[in-house]
């Protein structure tokens, strides 16, 4: 104990031994502080990984039924075109052009309710796509027209009916 007031208090002087321990059992609270925030850490972006995995794949599953949705529509909007698929083009009274406006060559072998005669078309004749043959029609003594034609297709088991629209 001081006798004096103005005396000073002095601590007991640590040795350098405890001095050492000291440090160390510091280092070690700090080093347990560490890994208790880096396990913390370490949950914490683990969840958040989870989360944002979770997120991307309900944003995908999203996406795909989107574009089927979009593909169905597009789909039902503008249909793919028919592999025999035909269009008449007057020239004149007597003169047409029958089209091929599908997607595959097609060899006509004959107008099939021609009976008559009636067409001047050299049979057989092979039409690629987007592209015609100029057709001639007789005119007709009798009352009626021919409303269709009736083709008879190479590699088919039906005969394709076309509508043949006058001028």
């Amino acid at each position: 104990m001081p006798t004096t007031p103005h005396e000073i208090v002095r601590q007991p002087h640590l040795t350098e031994e405890d001095a050492l321990e000291t440090a160390a059992n510091v280092v070690m609270a700090v080093c347990a502080v560490l890994t208790g925030i880096g396990a913390v850490f370490s949950w914490w972006q683990a969840n958040a990984s989870k989360k944002a995995r979770d997120a991307a794949e309900k944003a995908d599953a999203n996406a795909t039924r989107q574009r089927e949705a979009i593909e169905k529509i597009a789909e039902a909007l503008n249909p793919a075109p028919e592999e025999h698929a035909f269009s008449v083009e007057w020239q004149n009274e007597i003169c047409f052009v029958l089209r091929n406006t599908g997607t595959a060559p097609v060899t006509v072998n004959a107008i099939a309710n021609d009976v008559e005669g009636l067409f001047d078309v050299p049979c057989p004749f092979t039409l690629n796509p987007g592209c015609g043959q100029r057709i001639y029609e007789a005119p007709v003594m009798s009352s009626g027209h021919v409303d269709e034609l009736v083709l008879d297709i190479a590699d088919s088991s039906a005969p394709l009916t076309v509508p043949l629209p006058r001028m």
